[in-house]
């Protein structure tokens, strides 16, 4: 069985608010906010019975560092 990872319009409208965020309070810090987004979004597809389960099969992932949760 494949599983991928998909963002619903909502969901990538907050992605590009987080990293417009980290774009002006912390430049330093946005390249290491997308990399961590998409390295949980791989690990998620690769393994997805390894988050917890919401509802329905829908599961959330903690970014590692940053204060993000993808489900």
């Amino acid at each position: 069985m494949t599983f991928a990872v998909s963002l619903n319009a909502d969901a990538q409208r907050d992605f590009y608010r987080a990293q417009a965020y980290y774009d002006t309070e912390a430049p330093h810090e946005t390249e290491r906010f997308v990399d961590e987004f998409f390295t949980t979004a791989r690990r998620l597809t690769a393994f997805p019975y390894s988050s917890p389960e919401l509802r329905r099969g829908a599961r959330r992932a903690n970014l590692p560092v940053f204060p993000y949760q993808l489900w």
